[in-house]
């Protein structure tokens, strides 16, 4: 992932985000929304 994208989410206080980038969501993410069968799942990081 690029440094410069890294640098804004690292700066954010709060930013959507789709990504399949594990690495990347346990180093910046706080929790975790799940869209399954028509709901959503709130999943803590």
């Amino acid at each position: 992932m690029g440094e410069w994208l890294e640098k804004i989410v690292a700066s954010e206080r709060g930013v959507f985000m789709i990504s399949h980038d594990n690495n990347f969501i346990k180093r910046y993410a706080s929790r975790i929304l799940s869209l399954e069968n028509g709901r959503i799942k709130e999943y803590d990081c």
